[in-house]
């Protein structure tokens, strides 16, 4: 292989890795969305609230639901930011190769 085909290989590969990042961070931010809805709805809830165990409700108190989903929620920032770090390192990988072009 020459090396002009190797570089495009390897910016076809980071591309390629650069798309599941794209794909993981969309999943990551509906999830965040999801969690901020809930919150929301526990916080405007007037009555009992429960939360899911497999495929059960158990009722529980409040504040201890709340707690479990800003734990999630601050679970998800950690991991978006560290997809945004990621994507930002392939960019510069696939921008460095294009500039040996």
């Amino acid at each position: 292989m020459t090396e002009e085909s190797n570089k495009i290989m390897e910016t076809q590969m980071l591309q390629q890795q650069m798309q599941n990042i794209m794909i993981q961070k969309e999943n990551t931010r509906l999830q965040l969305l999801d969690i901020e809805n809930a919150i929301k709805e526990v916080k405007d809830a007037k009555g009992d609230v429960y939360k899911t165990s497999g495929i059960i409700f158990i009722k529980s108190e409040k504040n201890i639901i709340l707690k479990d989903l800003e734990e999630k929620k601050n679970d998800l920032k950690i991991r978006m930011k560290s997809l945004d770090k990621r994507e930002e390192i392939f960019k510069k990988q696939i921008m460095g190769l294009q500039k040996e072009e």
